[in-house]
């Protein structure tokens, strides 16, 4: 595996590559996908989901993602609410 861009890259078993983001940007990630997945209705592979959420638990919503998504509002006009309310990701029973 190699890292670039701050991602890891390598291959699964069926010789696919894959990319993989650091460990303290997963969350950001994960939440960043539950979101494109509710708001334009893109539905989440289950093996995908189970590693998303993971990921959002292992790594919580910080001060700067908290920062990014208020810059993102200010130039878009809308939050993420999986980093607003990181709870409702728990809520959601399928993205």
């Amino acid at each position: 595996a190699t890292v670039a861009w701050g991602c890891r890259r390598g291959k699964r078993g069926d010789g696919e590559t894959v990319f993989e983001p650091r460990k303290e940007h997963r969350g950001n990630a994960a939440r960043a996908i539950f979101y494109m997945s509710v708001r334009y209705g893109m539905p989440v592979e289950d093996v995908m989901e189970k590693r998303l959420r993971a990921w959002h638990e292992e790594d919580p919503v910080d001060d700067a993602e908290r920062a990014r998504v208020g810059r993102v509002e200010g130039v878009q006009g809308n939050r993420n609410l999986f980093v607003d309310r990181p709870g409702l990701v728990g809520r959601v029973g399928d993205f």
